[in-house]
Formats: structure tokens, sequence, C-alpha cells
């Protein structure tokens, strides 16, 4: 077929809704990432939507995904903005929102189910910290130029069964540089550098000597599977002289990984579409005058325009 097809105005509309249909049945394809997989040790996972994904190193992280660690599991994550995150074993993390355009909607909002979480301010925090904001069941953290660690641990699943009255839960503040701030009970502290605070639902905050056991326990499991982490990343590539993999060979293996998916997604069915795909649209977009074998000679049209040479156009007429 002509690498230069000629499309009626018909035809032409068909295609804008084709393009349209396949886009919003691809969602996360227009969907930016917002930050990537920098170590992944042990079992941990992404929540998307309906689907569960096993996290891997390099991989992406979207606006509206669960991160999620088993026990003795960790993973490390570099965010766009260069901001960076250290999921602890037994952690739950929702990446709220996370958006950096180097303007004043730029914004930051996680949210800390479960587990405990350490972060780094990037680009976003030291320019506009107000927009920056990690939240918990029980206490919201701010940040003013930090690096600090953050935990929570929901109260057992049968505690109002069992005539548990175990104290409620309480969010934890550790700030390891720079300056936090902890927000509960409708009060609000800043935390300095080497300090600890907790704060709870009507808790205003308040600093404590130390970490509670239980946090404690969480936070050197976390310390172990770091350690296994460094260890273990040259046998996730090859690393250069910091332990850190190439970023040469990383974008060697990446392109080699998009060419497998794009030839995977350019051979299913006769068209760009399946038959069955086709099919649930044809009603809709027979109503618009279209036959269903204009419709079918489209589809085929659309696909062999991706797949042809570089430089391929569809010309309206």
């Amino acid at each position: 077929m002509n690498s230069n097809p000629i499309v009626s105005k018909a035809s032409a509309g068909l295609l804008a809704i084709l393009i349209g249909l396949f886009l919003l049945s691809s969602s996360s394809w227009a969907a930016e990432p917002v930050g990537s997989f920098q170590f992944v040790h042990g079992d941990v996972r992404i929540q998307r939507g309906n689907q569960t994904i096993e996290a891997n190193r390099g991989d992406d992280i979207l606006a509206g995904d669960t991160l999620i660690t088993a026990a003795a599991s960790s993973a490390q994550l570099r965010m766009v903005d260069g901001a960076r995150m250290a999921l602890r074993p037994r952690t739950e993390l929702v990446v709220d929102e996370y958006t950096f355009n180097d303007d004043e909607d730029d914004s930051s909002l996680v949210s800390l189910t479960r587990g405990g979480l350490r972060t780094v301010t990037g680009a976003l925090g030291k320019a506009r910290p107000e927009r920056v904001q990690i939240d918990t069941p029980v206490a919201t953290m701010g940040i003013r130029g930090t690096d600090m660690d953050t935990f929570f641990l929901p109260p057992p699943a049968n505690q109002n069964a069992s005539g548990n009255t175990s104290p409620p839960p309480q969010a934890f503040l550790r700030v390891n540089e720079g300056t936090g701030i902890i927000r509960s009970g409708g009060a609000e502290m800043i935390v300095p550098a080497g300090n600890i605070a907790a704060g709870g639902l009507s808790q205003p905050p308040r600093r404590i000597p130390r970490l509670p056991p239980s946090i404690q326990a969480l936070d050197e499991e976390s310390t172990g599977s770091e350690t296994d982490n460094e260890e273990g990343s040259s046998e996730e590539g090859t690393t250069d002289g910091d332990g850190e993999a190439s970023d040469e060979e990383d974008q060697e293996a990446g392109g080699d990984e998009e060419g497998n998916n794009e030839d995977q997604d350019a051979t299913f069915g006769d068209g760009l579409f399946s038959d069955e795909e086709l099919d649930e649209y044809l009603p809709t977009l027979e109503d618009l005058g279209l036959t269903e074998e204009d419709i079918r000679t489209l589809n085929e049209t659309l696909k062999e325009s991706i797949e042809g040479s570089e430089g391929t156009t569809i010309t309206i007429q």
C-alpha cells in the first residue's frame, strides 16, 4: 500500500476517533512518569488501578500508584525533581500527586498508610517547601529542606474485637537534617535536626526521646534490607565504581525493552485494533455515515502507517 495514503474527510474523522479510542484504551501511555525505582530489594509491588505489578529497577512511577513492600523488602525512588524516597519493609505509600514544571503549580502529596518512609528534599521542596506534604491517617508532615523519616503503624485489625485498650495510633517524625514539621490534633510543631516527634488524631505534636519499640524494630529491619540491597545491586546490572549501573547500559537495556513492546503491540489482529475491539465501536462509527468496509480499511491503513518507514504521513483532502 502507498506509504502516503490519501484519506477522505469522512475517513479523517474516523482516523481521529480511532486514535482517540486507542489512546483512551492505553491511558498509561499518556500518563507522565513522576519518578522511577532506583533499587528494588525483595517483594515490591505497584498497585495501578486494577493491576498489581511486580516492581523492578528502572520502572516508572505514576501519580495514583500505590507502592507496597513486603517484610524484609525495600525500595529506593527518585522523583522527577530529584527528590529521593526510601520505602521501608512492610510499607504502603500512595503517590497522590506529584507535579514538577518549575512553576507555582508544582506540588507533591504522598500518603503513608503504613510502614516507614525516608525522604530527601529535591528541587520542588527547596523552591516551594509549603507545596510538599506527607500524609498519614493521623498526622501530616511538612518539610523545610529536609532529610527525614516518617513512620506510621496502624493498630492490629483485631484490636477492637479483642477488647485491647492499646493507645490510639500515632505517626512519628525523625529529622536527620534540616527542619521538619508535624501537624496533628489541630496544632503544628517545627522539628529541628536530631529530634523525634509524635502526633495523633486528637493528640497535638510532642517531642519524644526515642522511637517506640515497634517503630525501632521496623527501622532495624529497614537497615538490614538496605544493606542487602547495596550488596546485591551488582546482581541487577553492571555497576560503576559507585555501585550504580551506568546510564549507557540502562539506556541500551531500555531501548531493547521498548523495541520488543512495540513489536508486540503492532502485530495483533489485522489492523491497529483487533476485530473484537473494532466490533465494540462499529455501531457508533456507522452512525457517522461510514460503512463497515471503510472502517476496517482505515484500521489497516492506520496500522500500516505506524509500522511503515519514518516520515510516513496521512494527507487529508
